[in-house]
């Protein structure tokens, strides 16, 4: 491997941390390919600058989840769509592996007979997401109290002044919620947070996979298609709640 190409390539990459990644996949490889050539070259991990370590995800127990929905659904005010808001997303998130910008952009045209359809993705790529039937169910059921409330905003999720609930205001009352139940960990431990449900979710898929890598692979959330063929499990996060 020659080190100027190698190091082309690395900053090619939309970002300097992307391009950090890549190095560091380089500096594995052209180590592993010096082992047997000595003429490979094995590029410095600090031409990108120091970067700092992704945080470890917190993973919810399915015990957590489900004392999430319902102090969800104890959310004031009486009588409005904000605890069958709450509820919804948080089960969405839990049972989908959706980011959380995904699911609040969703509006109702997104909702198809196969799925979720999610246009704004991180990488710019439509994909389709298949929904488990509890959560189909608990879709329909949030969606006869959002139409009640109508209004010119289409978005699925909204706030109460009927537009677009805004992430601000979801990872407030997200935060709310978890330091009331007392999730929060000790000092130095992993955070409750909305991303901590999308790798939670990708844990459980793993879990529920037969085992060997190629099955495992079929199995898996993302294919390298546009159309995500997520696995189907059944965890019942989204089942109507009384009114």
């Amino acid at each position: 491997m020659l080190l100027p190409r190698a190091i082309e390539w690395a900053a090619m990459a939309p970002s300097k941390a992307q391009g950090h990644y890549r190095l560091k996949a380089l500096i594995r490889f052209a180590q592993y390919a010096r082992a047997d050539d000595a003429r490979h070259e094995v590029p410095p991990d600090s031409i990108f600058g120091h970067h700092r370590q992704r945080p470890l995800p917190f993973i919810f127990t399915p015990a957590d989840i489900g004392r999430l929905l319902e102090a969800a659904s104890r959310l004031g005010p009486a009588g409005s769509l904000r605890p069958h808001m709450y509820r919804t997303l948080i089960a969405l998130l839990a049972s989908t592996g959706l980011r959380i910008s995904e699911a609040l952009a969703l509006r109702f045209d997104d909702i198809t007979p196969d799925g979720l359809l999610i246009c704004k993705t991180k990488f710019h790529k439509e994909r389709l997401v298949p929904l488990h039937e509890t959560a189909v169910d608990g879709l329909e059921h949030y969606l006869i109290h959002r139409r009640r409330v109508g209004g010119a905003d289409n978005h699925v999720f909204i706030s109460l002044r009927g537009q677009g609930v805004r992430y601000y205001t979801v990872y407030e009352t997200f935060r709310s919620l978890v330091k009331a139940l007392k999730l929060e960990p000790a000092t130095g431990r992993p955070r409750p947070n909305f991303h901590g449900l999308r790798h939670t979710f990708a844990v459980r898929a793993l879990e529920a996979c037969p085992q060997g890598r190629d099955r495992i692979n079929r199995c898996w959330l993302y294919q390298p298609i546009s159309v995500t063929r997520g696995p189907q499990i059944p965890i019942g996060t989204l089942r109507p709640h009384p009114s």
